[in-house]
């Protein structure tokens, strides 16, 4: 009865040892996808404000070459 309980008691520890490896790794892929995210939408957002600044000085400059 007591090898019964050592033997189930060590393959729980297995178990939950398993897990933590296996939530370790989630726990990476997911913070590196949302780190992947957050670089890409900041760098979407400093195309986006280089490209209103461009567009902005063309129409400034098209309307100074009217006047």
């Amino acid at each position: 009865m007591i090898q019964l309980f050592r033997t189930s008691l060590m393959s729980l520890i297995v178990c939950l040892i398993n897990v933590e490896d296996l939530l370790s790794t989630w726990l990476t892929i997911a913070i590196s996808s949302i780190t992947v995210v957050y670089i890409a939408v900041k760098v979407k957002n400093i195309c986006l404000d280089n490209q209103m600044k461009k567009q902005q000085i063309h129409e400034k400059e098209k309307t100074d070459s009217t006047t």
